[in-house]
């Protein structure tokens, strides 16, 4: 189970990128190829978030990453976020001085 991004606030997003790119290297080796030039490799690798409510998160998981010098972040970065609101309820709870909780969002 490769996780999701439900638990990105923890190591999980991370180690799960990590197997990835492990699997990738290991498909090159299998075909005769090395790391630098596998035919497997991933061009992208898209994390699908739905049910994170905070996608900073995420973001903060690769910042820190890179900033304390991991390996995989030789590797791998974060291009680009999209975040998608729910329009139906966004004006209601932007609105709202109350944080919303993890139970109420819908």
């Amino acid at each position: 189970d490769l996780g999701c991004a439900c638990c990105s606030l923890s190591e999980e997003l991370l180690s799960s990128v990590s197997e990835l790119i492990l699997l990738a290297d290991l498909r090159g080796q299998q075909s005769g190829g090395d790391r630098d030039s596998n035919k497997n490799a991933f061009d992208h690798i898209v994390i699908e978030s739905s049910g994170v409510s905070e996608p900073r998160g995420i973001r903060s998981n690769f910042q820190q990453a890179t900033f304390y010098d991991m390996p995989l972040m030789e590797r791998v970065s974060l291009d680009t976020m999209v975040t998608i609101v729910d329009c139906s309820t966004y004006l209601k709870y932007l609105r709202s001085a109350k944080n919303i909780d993890e139970n109420e969002v819908p």
